[in-house]
């Protein structure tokens, strides 16, 4: 009399996708005993790339049956931003996160563009299609604006002259259109 075992089934679970740089677990089932082409005989595995990985699941009889599973790693985004890095007081600036389709600002905002006009560096998390994300940062600073101020005389006779000085700056413009430049 011959007794005929039917051949276990094999199957592999885990993730289907990651993105570079991360590792997913697969796990094999089926059987007793687990051979992967790795050389691995546990029945779960760390995954890092994209090669196909095949397991021979053997049962208690002997019997044995062959699955495979292949990790899809997608390329993580380039995150950046642009926007001017200096801005004088009393004046905003724009960041405009570029690399992805989702954002989240440091400050809290999930918008592709922020209006910054604190001294600063911010931070951007970028996600794209994949799920796959990078981080970019950008600082901002924040001048003092100068403190203007003109002296000469404020008083003069009818037919006298006096001189204005304008100081505070490195450049002037006067209502009167004349225009003095420090260098």
């Amino acid at each position: 009399m011959i007794t005929v075992h039917p051949n276990p089934v094999a199957a592999i679970v885990g993730a289907d996708s990651v993105c570079e740089g991360l590792s997913t677990t697969f796990t094999a089932s089926g059987g007793t005993t687990y051979l992967w082409n790795t050389g691995q005989t546990n029945p779960t595995i760390s995954v890092t790339d994209d090669q196909t990985k095949f397991v021979t699941v053997t049962d208690d009889n002997g019997c044995s049956d062959i699955a495979s599973k292949t990790l899809t790693i997608f390329n993580n985004p380039t995150a950046s931003i642009e926007g001017e890095t200096s801005v004088c007081q009393g004046d905003a600036v724009s960041f405009t996160a570029l690399g992805g389709n989702l954002f989240a600002w440091d400050n809290g905002s999930d918008k592709q563009t922020i209006q910054v006009n604190v001294t600063g560096t911010y931070f951007v998390t970028v996600t794209d299609d994949n799920g796959c994300s990078d981080v970019a940062s950008k600082t901002l600073t924040v001048f003092n604006n100068p403190v203007a101020s003109i002296s000469g005389a404020d008083r003069i006779c009818s037919g006298e002259s006096t001189q204005f000085t304008a100081a505070g700056g490195i450049s002037y413009l006067w209502n009167t259109n004349e225009v003095n430049l420090l260098n």
